[in-house]
């Protein structure tokens, strides 16, 4: 491993002094910021994903409400590449990428458009809705060219990026340094029960200065969706399921069926995958051989990955069920970043 670090250092070091010129262009005004006349708010990272961003947004179109919010994103994955706007008759995974399509499935009032410049995106986004206040910039920490009204930063608490590395060694896209550009910090995947005295610990790690605000998040709940009646699905414990995930981080999702003494299959595929029939037939193969097994879990994410003609055959020997998850802060955080916001946008 330290053979490897060392061939990749000089590469590590390019792409730092690439970063930090890039950034130092914005921060002087060499390179030009374009100011929306709607507010704007950035959720987004340092690392490579994983931290939380789609729960996040959800939670802020909630907030703020889905007639007034637009939501802009690049739509990682979208076979298409123009600026879109996104409607759920027409539109699928293909099109919009696996995230977008999700939350436009989930969320009836919403405008929600993709491009991968974020200026002409939010140009064309308000040209769209006149009547939008507020917008999200999914995934845009690093989106520098667009201004943003509150920056907000997410980082997982098992995984902090203070702790990480600059790619290609570790995970980051920026430098450490970078948070210094966020207004509010939120330390996602927190313990239920973690303690005042470990989140301040975590705040003095992560060196959060005084204009910034840091927020405590966990996964508050995960609810089993019965996909054709979109209603709660009772888990059977004397059932076997198959579950299949295409994301990267699974640990919390596999603990969780672990700790409700779930008997399952699980197989794993790598982060935003792109199934086909192939591992439809796959699937259906694995299932005749899995003894009492008529159930079949995907994430949220993966399942609206998924085409209506995979979803179909997989209908037709198989009961399908969406696990979706729920996000929430710990203690006060929610009053006190619930009213950061609103005082924001209202």
């Amino acid at each position: 491993m330290n053979n490897l670090k060392f061939i990749l250092k000089p590469l590590q070091l390019i792409y730092w002094v690439l970063i930090n010129l890039r950034n130092q262009m914005y921060s002087t005004g060499f390179f030009k910021i374009y100011k929306s006349s709607k507010k704007v708010i950035s959720v987004g990272n340092l690392s490579m994903g994983g931290t939380g961003k789609t729960p996040m947004v959800e939670y802020l179109i909630r907030l703020i409400g889905e007639k007034n919010v637009g939501v802009l994103s690049r739509g990682y994955g979208r076979k298409t590449n123009d600026f879109i706007v996104a409607n759920k008759k027409i539109h699928s995974s293909s099109n919009l990428g696996d995230e977008c399509n999700m939350l436009i499935n989930k969320f009836d009032k919403i405008t929600l458009a993709c491009d991968t410049n974020r200026v002409n995106g939010i140009k064309k986004l308000t040209e769209h809705n006149k009547f939008l206040k507020t917008i999200i910039l999914d995934d845009g920490y690093q989106h520098r060219s667009l201004f943003r009204d509150i920056n907000i930063l997410l980082t997982e608490m098992k995984d902090l990026f203070i702790d990480d590395e600059l790619i290609p060694i570790g995970r980051l896209r920026e430098p450490r340094c970078e948070k210094k550009r966020a207004d509010v910090i939120v330390v996602t995947k927190c313990n239920r029960d973690i303690d005042k005295k470990n989140m301040k610990l975590i705040e003095n790690k992560l060196r959060i200065n005084s204009k910034q605000k840091i927020y405590f998040s966990y996964i508050s709940k995960y609810n089993f969706i019965e996909s054709i009646s979109n209603g709660l699905y009772k888990i059977d414990e004397n059932q076997k399921y198959l579950l299949i995930t295409g994301f990267e981080k699974t640990a919390e999702l596999v603990n969780h069926l672990n700790a409700i003494n779930l008997n399952f299959v699980h197989l794993k595929f790598k982060d935003h995958y792109d199934f086909k029939e192939k591992n439809i037939d796959f699937f259906i193969k694995k299932l005749h051989k899995l003894k009492n097994c008529k159930s079949i879990l995907f994430s949220e994410k993966d399942y609206f990955r998924l085409s209506d003609k995979l979803l179909n055959k997989l209908r037709k020997v198989v009961k399908i069920v969406i696990v979706q998850i729920e996000f929430d802060f710990i203690y006060d955080d929610k009053q006190a970043f619930n009213n950061q916001i609103l005082k924001l946008v209202k």
